[in-house]
């Protein structure tokens, strides 16, 4: 097995004891590792804001090297996501720099933030 197949059923198995989270764009649904995290909690009119920061990592291909996404299309900056049924504004998409023997990625990893403040 190569290091790409290694590193996918790697990224499945975390999946699955993750409990499988998803994200949805571009109207399907992804599954996904996802980190949440929250910064910048100011006091402003009317209560806090809390800023929150979505890093997500997606594998592009399954074990069969079935692509993740329809026609190899991957999210870009500026698009919107939904996780856990919050919106999400991309920042960055950054490839993996572990390429197959065809010079495919094995991920992508999505930064994005929360479009919604408060708490």
């Amino acid at each position: 097995m190569t290091l790409h197949q290694e590193m996918i059923k790697d990224l499945t198995t975390i999946q699955c004891e993750l409990g499988n989270p998803s994200f949805v764009w571009s109207g399907g649904t992804y599954t996904c590792i996802a980190s949440l995290s929250q910064f910048n909690r100011s006091l402003v009119d009317g209560g806090f804001t809390i800023e929150q920061m979505l890093t997500i990592t997606v594998p592009l291909y399954d074990i069969s090297g079935t692509s993740t996404f329809p026609g190899d299309v991957i999210p870009q900056a500026q698009q919107r996501i939904i996780f856990n049924g919050k919106p999400f504004r991309i920042e960055n998409v950054k490839q993996d720099s572990v390429l197959d023997n065809e010079g495919k990625s094995v991920r992508i990893r999505i930064v994005a933030l929360g479009i919604t403040r408060g708490i």
